[in-house]
């Protein structure tokens, strides 16, 4: 009883003055305070130009009332009131069932009806006196994170690769010369001259030496048949050969 006293006490002089009337009904008898409650909003037709309600968005009055959303105004058939629906959220408990505010330049009357506030335990860390709305995510601080991420794995996985191609290059090109080199027969001297062109490809800076080689290994290479001495000769010049480019692939 106390309280609806005071209600309109409060709500006595706000009308005297010329306040407008802002009803907020919730259809419902109990609004906890700090949950986001759903609520229509009445506002008669002559107050609409003095309120611009999407102007409430973002808004707390009087440090008690938080409009987190304000949908635009229907008129009620019918009716000479406004309609709108809010989303709202008492950070305070209020004293009465209502509320003297200024907004912009307009004197304004909050009312609620006869739902009741109740208060929520604060618990650590969360002080209704010191109510703050949650701020929207750091989505561009997210997406940095994630950017850098995905550039970061691309640098791996393309290092990753750069380093298996150099890697898997190096071992062909010392299986190559270990082949190029490894001849100890007249035989296999003779398969390291068929790869000629392989090894020309890979190793540029022997083609000098090769023809030396390479000319004495025609002297015989195309007869019938070689005898001992012949293929002798030959074995030593691949040798001679190996001697002369075998410095230069040290690095290989």
């Amino acid at each position: 009883m106390i309280k609806y006293i005071a209600f309109f006490i409060l709500l006595i002089p706000c009308l005297a003055f010329g306040a407008t009337a802002l009803n907020l009904d919730f259809g419902k008898n109990e609004i906890k305070q700090g949950s986001i409650e759903t609520a229509k909003i009445l506002l008669k037709a002559d107050a609409v130009q003095r309120v611009p309600l999407q102007k409430l968005k973002g808004q707390t009055l009087a440090e008690t009332i938080y409009f987190y959303d304000v949908s635009p105004l229907m008129r009620k058939e019918g009716s000479d009131f406004f309609e709108a629906e809010a989303k709202v959220i008492f950070a305070k408990t209020p004293e009465t069932n209502a509320l003297g505010t200024k907004f912009g330049n307009e004197d304004l009357l909050v009312t609620w009806g006869n739902s009741q506030i109740s208060p929520t335990e604060a618990s650590k860390g969360f002080i209704f006196g010191k109510f703050e709305i949650p701020s929207r995510p750091k989505i561009i601080l997210w997406l940095s994170i994630i950017l850098g991420l995905g550039v970061l794995i691309f640098l791996v996985i393309w290092g990753r690769k750069k380093y298996q191609i150099k890697t898997a290059r190096k071992k062909k090109m010392q299986d190559l010369k270990r082949e190029l080199l490894g001849a100890t027969n007249y035989q296999e001297v003779v398969e390291v001259w068929k790869k000629k062109h392989k090894f020309l490809d890979t190793f540029p800076q022997i083609e000098e030496s090769f023809k030396g080689f390479e000319t004495v290994l025609f002297k015989y290479q195309f007869k019938p048949r070689q005898n001992e001495t012949e293929m002798a000769q030959v074995t030593e010049a691949y040798r001679d050969f190996v001697r002369k480019i075998e410095g230069g692939l040290n690095g290989i």
